[in-house]
C-alpha cells in the first residue's frame, strides 16, 4: 500500500507542477509560441529532479496539454483538471485495494520444498551408491550436485525476498488475519537450516570422493560402514522427504512426527558411531569425519525444528 500511495503522490505532484507552469503562462501572457516553449522548457528541466521519480515526464506533458487546449488560460478550467487528476489517483488506489489479490506464499513455499527435494535426492542417491559397488565416477557425479547446492540456496532466498517484497506492497497486508511475517520468518528459519546443512552434505561428497578416489592410500570403509552409514544416509532421506510431504516451513509448528524421527535418527547416529569406532584402525579418521558430517546435518535440520516450535 504505502509503495502505491507513494507513486501516487508522485504523479499527482508532477501533474500539479505542469499545471502551475502552464498557468504561469496562460494566465498572464496568454498561449504565445515564445510562452509555450518557456514553460514546456522550465517543465523539462524540473521533471528531472528525483523528487518526481519516474512521474517527472508527467511535468513537462501536462504542461503542454494545458496550453495547447487553453486550459491554462482559465483559472477554472486548470482547478478542474486538477480536481481530475486527484479524484483519479484516488479511484486508483481505491482500485489497488479492492482488486489486490490475498497474500499467498506459493513461490516462497516452492523455493523452500525444491531445497529439500534436492537435498533428499542427494542423500537417497549416496545410500545407493554406498550398498553397491561404488565406483568413482558416480561420487564425482554426487560431489558435482552437492556443489549445485549454493545456487539452490541462493534462489530460495530471492524468492522469499521477492515474496516480501509483494507483500509489503500489497494492501492487504492491512487487513486482519493476514500474519505474513510469521510465516516468512518460517521460511527463512528453513533455508538458513537447509543452507547449513547443505555443507554438510557437500562435505560427505567430497570425503567420499577423496576415499574412493584414491587420495588416501591403503584406507578403505569396508562392506559393514557402507551398509550402516547408508542406512544413516537413508533415513536422513526419509526425514527431508517427511519435511516436504507435511510442508514444514509452512507450518506455524513442527509435526510430532518430524520431531520424533529426528530424535530417532540423531540417536542412530550416535548408536552406529559408537559400534563402528571400536577398532576402525586406518579407517578412524574418515568414518570420524563422515559421521561428524551426518551429524551436524541432522543438527542444523533440528535446530530448524526446535526455532519453529514442537506442536502440542
Amino acid at each position: 500500500m504505502y509503495g502505491a500511495v507513494h507513486q501516487s503522490w508522485r504523479y499527482v505532484a508532477a501533474v500539479v507542477a505542469g499545471a502551475l507552469f502552464a498557468g504561469a503562462g496562460g494566465l498572464t501572457v496568454g498561449l504565445e509560441i515564445w510562452s509555450f516553449a518557456l514553460a514546456v522548457s522550465a517543465a523539462l528541466v524540473l521533471g528531472q529532479f528525483r523528487f518526481f521519480g519516474g512521474q517527472g515526464k508527467q511535468v513537462p506533458v501536462v504542461a503542454a496539454f494545458a496550453l495547447a487546449n487553453g486550459s491554462a488560460e482559465s483559472a477554472t478550467a486548470l482547478g478542474q483538471l486538477l480536481l481530475m487528476v486527484g479524484l483519479g489517483a484516488l479511484s486508483a488506489l481505491l482500485t489497488n485495494f479492492v482488486m489486490a489479490p490475498a497474500i499467498r506464499f506459493r513461490d516462497a513455499e516452492n523455493a523452500v520444498l525444491d531445497f529439500t527435494d534436492t537435498m533428499r535426492d542427494l542423500a537417497s542417491g549416496l545410500a545407493e551408491e554406498l550398498r553397491g559397488e561404488v565406483s568413482e565416477s558416480r561420487i564425482d557425479y554426487w560431489t558435482r550436485r552437492s556443489e549445485s547446492l549454493d545456487s539452490i540456496a541462493g534462489s530460495a532466498w530471492d524468492a522469499v525476498e521477492r515474496q516480501e517484497n509483494r507483500v509489503r506492497l500489497n494492501p492487504r497486508r492491512l487487513l486482519p488475519r493476514q500474519q505474513t511475517p510469521k510465516r516468512l520468518s518460517g521460511y527463512r528459519t528453513w533455508i538458513l537450516a537447509l543452507e547449513r546443512a547443505s555443507r554438510d552434505v557437500e562435505s560427505i561428497t567430497k570425503g567420499l570422493q577423496n576415499l574412493y578416489g584414491g587420495h588416501y592410500d591403503h584406507i578403505a570403509l569396508g562392506g559393514e560402514f557402507q551398509h550402516a552409514y547408508a542406512d544413516l544416509l537413508e533415513e536422513t532421506a526419509s526425514i527431508l522427504q517427511g519435511i516436504h510431504d507435511e510442508q514444514e516451513p509452512g507450518r506455524d509448528t513442527v509435526s510430532k512426527q518430524l520431531a520424533h524421527r529426528l530424535d530417532e535418527a540423531l540417536a542412530s547416529v550416535s548408536e552406529c558411531r559408537r559400534r563402528m569406532m571400536r577398532d576402525p584402525g586406518d579407517e578412524e579418521p574418515a568414518r570420524a569425519a563422515l559421521f561428524t558430517d551426518l551429524s551436524r546435518l541432522l543438527g542444523e535440520l533440528n535446530r530448524a525444528r526446535e526455532h519453529s516450535g514442537e506442536s502440542g
